[in-house]
């Protein structure tokens, strides 16, 4: 399985918007090459190099197995749960030293 994005690039900074001190809009996400035998997606977003120790940004449940892509700024699909910042959906980084994209 691949998992993609429009806006997130290796190696490189994040937008200052997804940022949670700025817009904390969520990135687009895609994934491919999908086992056959999936029945559902769970997706977890997590930093294991925070300040704090692992933090826990975006965690969606139940995505079905028919929903491979997740617009920016937008869940089209599942649960989402709360996250370390004790909100449900998406809680972006809380650097300073992102993009200014």
């Amino acid at each position: 399985m691949k998992l993609l994005s429009n806006d997130i690039k290796n190696n490189e900074l994040m937008d200052k918007k997804f940022s949670y001190r700025a817009e904390n809009i969520s990135p687009h996400l895609k994934w491919e090459d999908i086992p056959d035998k999936t029945k559902s997606f769970t997706m977890i977003c997590s930093d294991p190099d925070a300040p704090g120790g692992n933090w826990t940004h975006w965690t969606i449940i139940n995505i079905p197995k028919n929903v491979n892509e997740f617009p920016q700024g937008k869940t089209i699909a599942g649960m989402e749960l709360e996250n370390d910042f004790g909100k449900k959906g998406y809680g972006g980084p809380s650097i300073f030293e992102i993009s200014s994209k």
